[in-house]
């Protein structure tokens, strides 16, 4: 009987977290559970220029990964980026941020690498956030992780 408490408790504690796991749909774009996860972010709402919003989460284990991708304009972009405090980085920080998944379609790693880059990390270096902007294409790639 306790081995069948244990198991028990065990698929309780697996269902909480997956229950507690962030909605989202990283195949179709604007979901409402996309633009949800835009604003909790960035912390506002999704301005008009704001289009084709992709989003993934891993928050599975110790760490968490979220990934963004989007187009918009430059002024939404300089609202991300003084919003989240980010700075514009060089091309050699950019190593750094190598752990995003770049296996769906709306990240394209060689726009990336064209993009205009900025970065922060907390005081421990332990969490990090990434924004890259095309204006070439016009998108955002986005990258916040914990490590």
């Amino acid at each position: 009987m306790n081995a069948i408490k244990k198991l028990c408790f065990c698929l309780l504690i697996f269902l909480a977290a997956l229950v507690a796991c962030t909605a989202y749909d990283h195949d179709t774009p604007d979901t409402g559970a996309n633009l949800a996860g835009f604003e909790r972010h960035f912390g506002f709402e999704r301005p008009d220029d704001v289009t084709d919003v992709y989003y993934y989460a891993d928050e599975m284990g110790a760490d968490v990964l979220y990934q963004l991708g989007f187009a918009a304009g430059p002024e939404t972009v300089d609202r991300i980026v003084a919003a989240l405090e980010l700075e514009q980085a060089d091309a050699t920080a950019r190593r750094d941020f190598n752990i995003a998944r770049d296996d769906f379609p709306w990240w394209d790693e060689a726009d990336i690498q064209q993009a205009a880059f900025y970065q922060k990390a907390n005081d421990k270096q332990d969490y990090r956030w990434a924004l890259w902007y095309s204006e070439a294409t016009g998108r955002v790639y986005y990258l916040e992780y914990s490590q």
